[in-house]
């Protein structure tokens, strides 16, 4: 098993092989959050240079924010990231350039054309528990850099159900 990277497991049930990813990411500097109180039911690695602020949104969110370089939003009944892609296409205002562009996460760049207004990066992604769907991205009305997102994804990858 390689440090950092993807591990994965199998497990025969009857007919068919089900393989799961796991990651073993280095989450030194990072704490575990219990996220109980937010009716998520789950748990998230989280930077622990500051304390993190966590709040229920008004259309059911869970929103955490750590110092003012962190912001990601956890959502219950999500979107696909495929029909998140087809949101950020109808947007009139911005350029859309996809930094990583995979099934389950984008990082990508919001920018407006001819606009001296510095491009923004974010994040959205998907994770599967409990047959539901859920989205973890980045907060939409904050502007974070690249650096940023990285420690937001990283994180992101760590949330589990309970």
């Amino acid at each position: 098993m390689a440090c950092g990277g993807p591990e994965e497991t199998k497990e025969e049930s009857g007919d068919a092989t089900s393989v799961e990813e796991t990651t073993t990411e280095d989450l030194s500097g990072m704490d575990e959050l219990a996220l109980d109180d937010f009716q998520l039911f789950g748990n998230i690695y989280l930077p622990n240079d500051k304390k993190p602020q966590v709040i229920t949104t008004d259309w059911g969110s869970t929103e955490i924010r750590v110092g003012d370089y962190f912001g990601i939003e956890i959502l219950s009944a999500g979107i696909s990231v495929e029909e998140f892609k087809t949101q950020l296409a109808e947007d009139l205002v911005y350029t859309i350039e996809y930094i990583e562009d995979s099934e389950n996460l984008i990082i990508y760049s919001k920018s407006i054309q001819g606009s001296d207004i510095k491009p923004e990066v974010h994040f959205f992604m998907n994770y599967e528990g409990n047959g539901e769907l859920f989205e973890i991205r980045s907060v939409a009305d904050e502007s974070f850099t690249k650096p940023s997102i990285e420690k937001m994804v990283k994180s992101a990858k760590t949330f589990k159900l309970n």
